[in-house]
């Protein structure tokens, strides 16, 4: 099974102050050792953002996803490139979270402060695995200036 992620899914809110929140799913496999990338952020960087990670299941091997106990010990980066690129060697971090820890009743996040860290043309998020584990996790980007 290869690694995968769907494209980000803009998601306009009431729920959080009317922020607005990009989704995007990421599936793990564990053949692979190396970090995962989500896809380039596809809206514009004016401001903080809040960066959420949820597991949804360690194994994905039934059409259905079904949450399990299992604790994640995610590493979760900001990277840039001027470039882009499909690897993780084309990006530059930009912060490093460390490891957030994570299960399936809670939700690990952090903020990324864009006049701390800086901002780069192309932008996503580098997410490491725990000891080759397969796990599908939800992440949640909400922009924090409302775009």
């Amino acid at each position: 099974m290869a690694n995968r992620a769907s494209a980000w899914t803009k998601i306009d809110g009431g729920k959080s102050g009317n922020a607005v929140q990009h989704e995007c799913i990421i599936v793990h496999d564990t053949s692979n050792t190396t970090h995962d990338l989500t896809p380039p952020f596809d809206w514009p960087m004016l401001g903080d953002i809040t960066i959420s990670v949820q597991p949804f299941a360690v194994s994905d091997t039934t059409a259905t996803d079904t949450v399990t106990a299992t604790t994640q010990d995610i590493d979760v980066d900001v990277v840039g490139s001027i470039e882009g690129g499909n690897d993780v060697t084309d990006w530059h971090i930009m912060k490093n979270f460390g490891s957030i820890l994570t299960s399936s009743i809670t939700i690990a996040s952090g903020v990324y402060d864009m006049d701390a860290e800086g901002i780069m043309p192309k932008m996503c998020l580098s997410i490491g695995p725990d000891s080759g584990d397969t796990y599908t996790l939800r992440v949640v980007v909400t922009t924090h200036n409302m775009v």
